[in-house]
């Protein structure tokens, strides 16, 4: 009985001190899980407090835009100098009499654009080129910086006069995309384009129009557009050209041809003339080659009319001889001239080589992109028909602006004579005989 009762008090005293250790065991247990929570409520508090640093440290700029480094001149010593004065060469820019007489203007260097912000660059300037005893033409140029595409007009006076250049520079800016856009005009700082680019951003309504304008009597500092410039002009040399070989004769300055010739030249020029980087403007615009009629400027052809509202009889004819001035770049319509004036037409047809040239041709063109007809109602300008071979002195031009009437010179018929339409803008007047 003593040794069961030993072996029990054993057992129970085992018992005992086990769960003594399991108790003593789970206040450790306890106190490192109150360490544990201690330690994750600090790290949460530093976490917390980086987060706050970070934010503090974005509103803080680290960094800033590079100013332009301008060359910092170093004094020379005594002995450079005094070899210096003798030749004064070579030229030194820490020399004031070097600097004075042989100092050069800034660089124009070209600088980077973003082009992914959406923001198209426009660029714009007048050109006036003439013959060598021409009365010459006012052309308006206009680039986009991005894809090169090109738009020449001849206007039929400088600067807000009128509205057509305005309106040009608009359809040209839908055309390239930016209709609803921000962008950037520059200009060289005249007060005619001043004007002109004034009228497209209130014609471009809520549309963003920023202004830009180059120092005065640095032309250069706009290369874009003085290498756009150059290349409307060296195409309007050579369709020139070609046309007074077809003709036989040579083309006066003011002759309504040269007015659609101009704009036809900046779109063949973006249609055909491929890149460095083997594409054209226009592909460069819309990722696809363009298509460019098979016909050549001034040639006549037959032109398919649209009836008016007025309901044909059936015996009426809808085919007329025409000539070919170009084409409208948004809808491909092609634009036809007759002698009651200029059309836009979608078909016509060709005909036989021994019947597109002749001097005839030049009593086709009745209008000009400012006054399509002699009843256009909303013409922004005159339109000055001068005949082939023929210039029209001061005289004619100081009268016929008096009177605002047609007048014709040279002959008694419209062929052998010249029409000189001087109506004044938004008026019409019906073009009589002499």
């Amino acid at each position: 009985e003593k040794c069961e009762r030993g072996v029990r008090e054993r057992e129970s005293g085992r018992k005992i001190e086990e769960s003594g250790r399991k108790v003593k065991n789970s206040g450790k247990e306890e106190e490192r899980e109150n360490e544990w929570v201690q330690e994750g409520e600090k790290c949460e508090r530093g976490v917390g407090e980086m987060d706050e640093m970070e934010k503090e440290a974005e509103d803080v700029p680290d960094e800033a835009r590079r100013v332009k480094k301008v060359l910092n001149p170093h004094m020379p010593t005594n002995a450079e100098r005094e070899e210096h004065v003798l030749t004064h060469l070579p030229y030194r820019n820490w020399c004031r009499h070097c600097v004075r007489g042989r100092g050069k203007e800034a660089a124009h260097t070209s600088m980077e654009k973003d082009r992914g912000n959406g923001v198209g660059e426009f660029s714009l300037d007048y050109a006036f080129p003439a013959t060598e005893d021409g009365e010459g033409m006012t052309l308006l140029v206009v680039r986009e910086r991005e894809t090169r595409m090109t738009c020449s007009m001849q206007v039929p006076r400088k600067g807000s006069t009128g509205l057509y250049a305005s309106k040009r520079v608009v359809a040209f800016i839908r055309e390239v995309g930016y209709e609803d856009c921000t962008i950037i005009m520059k200009t060289d700082g005249e007060a005619a384009l001043k004007a002109v680019v004034d009228e497209v951003a209130r014609m471009r309504g809520t549309a963003k129009t920023i202004r830009e304008e180059a120092p005065k009597g640095a032309s250069q500092s706009n290369g874009i557009i003085e290498r756009a410039i150059q290349s409307v002009v060296g195409q309007l040399r050579v369709m020139k050209d070609a046309m007074e070989a077809r003709w036989s004769s040579g083309i006066p300055d003011r002759h309504p041809i040269m007015a659609w010739m101009t704009e036809y030249a900046s779109v063949l020029l973006n249609r055909c003339e491929i890149g460095k980087d083997g594409k054209t403007a226009y592909e460069r615009m819309k990722g696809k080659k363009a298509t460019v009629l098979g016909i050549e400027f001034g040639e006549q052809v037959h032109m398919k009319r649209f009836p008016t509202n007025q309901r044909l009889s059936k015996l009426s004819l809808m085919w007329n001889d025409a000539v070919f001035l170009g084409v409208r770049t948004l809808s491909g319509e092609v634009i036809v001239g007759t002698k009651e004036g200029v059309w836009k037409t979608r078909t016509i047809m060709r005909k036989p080589v021994e019947e597109r040239w002749s001097k005839e041709t030049e009593t086709l063109v009745g209008g000009v992109p400012w006054k399509m007809s002699a009843g256009d109602e909303e013409a922004d300008g005159i339109m000055e028909r001068i005949g082939l071979g023929e210039k029209m002195t001061h005289e004619d031009e100081e009268k016929s602006a008096e009177d605002g009437s047609w007048r014709c010179r040279g002959g008694s018929s419209s062929r052998s004579g010249t029409w000189t339409s001087t109506a004044t803008p938004g008026t019409a007047r019906v073009a009589r005989r002499c």
